[in-house]
């Protein structure tokens, strides 16, 4: 059995942007995602296959649309390593988790902490192998995520601990000394 999904309205996506509590910088990253309108979904599939092939998207500009994909749109960028021999797709992590998941700014400008809460943990390989690929990605600092490899585990300062300024060197001249 198919279901109509009705089209969008920019009116919802102005509403939800005038909110004032919506960070600038999504709408940023949403405008440099692909976008489409999927016009009818299976709604006994399961959610994977939800899609119905070949007549399920169609380009559409951001505030139309009803699906916002992880591809990057084709920009500058992609058409560049294109002419170059290079894999042209990119993406941007754009996940639906289904676990509970808390997004804490950091000290630093423009940085997150992110703790998602995995029912029974991650099998401590697997968290290894996470961080070694969200490293790879530069999701996260490749730095970062060896030394908490080498570490055994990844840490973090709670929400209250606010990272301190580093103080800067002070250089001095050998002839600033007295011998």
């Amino acid at each position: 059995m198919m279901e109509y999904q009705p089209m969008p309205h920019s009116s919802e996506y102005d509403a939800y942007r005038n909110r004032g509590d919506v960070d600038p910088g999504l709408f940023d990253l949403l405008g440099r995602l692909r976008s489409y309108v999927v016009r009818w979904w299976t709604a006994e599939a399961p959610e994977h296959e939800q899609y119905e092939p070949g007549m399920d998207r169609i380009p559409e500009q951001l505030q139309f649309s009803n699906v916002v994909s992880s591809q990057l749109a084709d920009d500058i960028v992609t058409r560049t390593l294109q002419s170059v021999g290079l894999e042209g797709k990119r993406h941007a992590v754009a996940i639906d988790l289904d676990i509970p998941a808390y997004l804490v700014p950091s000290t630093t400008p423009g940085h997150s902490h992110l703790y998602v809460d995995v029912p029974g943990g991650i099998a401590h390989d697997d968290y290894m192998d996470l961080l070694e690929v969200l490293g790879r990605c530069g999701v996260i600092e490749e730095g970062y995520a060896e030394v908490s490899r080498k570490r055994g585990h990844s840490d973090l300062r709670p929400p209250w601990i606010k990272k301190e300024p580093v103080a800067e060197p002070v250089v001095a001249a050998v002839s600033d000394w007295d011998f």
